[in-house]
């Protein structure tokens, strides 16, 4: 079965490839305008220009996210391509630096939770909006090799969940469980 979302604003984090850009496809195919979220501005273009070859509406936003501020400008942009509103957000952008938990820098760690869980819960907050709904897909874990019960996990999952409790007019959160999905395998400088 197949939901028609004419009409709706889709923004997608990470959407330049992989998951996030199959998403944006995915969105695009049932009439959504996909607002297509990313760092690399030449992928994204490339996936808005696909996209609009197909019919659908599609821009790119060039972001990097990494701070509340990013979130904050992200979320006024993608707010104005969206004629003032988006109703449907898929955090999908995430980062884990590879290699031993033990010695990872501080500012590593930093990094992680400011693109993992602060830039998400600011996306929300700035997002949602009296007498709208926003839809949220997520993950239910930061990456399919933390065990769920991470702190990281943990912290996503009940922030998620308390601001859906709080506003459940205005908020949905939609979790999506783990599955095995193919994409490019990650390239340097990703």
């Amino acid at each position: 079965m197949s939901t028609d979302l004419t009409g709706t604003v889709a923004l997608i984090t990470g959407a330049t490839s992989g998951i996030g850009k199959a998403t944006a496809f995915a969105l695009a195919a049932r009439g959504a305008h996909v607002l297509v979220g990313g760092r690399n501005a030449a992928r994204g273009e490339a996936v808005v220009t696909s996209l609009r070859a197909s019919g659908a509406k599609a821009d790119f936003i060039d972001v990097d996210l990494g701070s509340s501020d990013s979130a904050r400008e992200l979320a006024r942009r993608a707010t104005e391509l969206g004629d003032g509103h988006v109703d449907i957000l898929v955090n999908n952008a995430a980062i884990f630096p590879m290699g031993p938990t033990a010695s990872m820098a501080e500012d590593a760690i930093d990094a992680v939770f400011a693109v993992n869980i602060k830039v998400p819960f600011v996306l929300v907050g700035e997002l949602a909006r009296p007498g709208g709904r926003l839809h949220q897909t997520r993950s239910p874990q930061p990456s399919p090799t933390w065990p769920p019960t991470t702190p990281a996990s943990f912290t996503a999952r009940s922030w998620l969940s308390t601001a859906a409790a709080q506003r459940p007019d205005e908020y949905q959160d939609r979790c999506q469980p783990p599955s095995s999905t193919a994409t490019s395998p990650p390239r340097p400088g990703r």
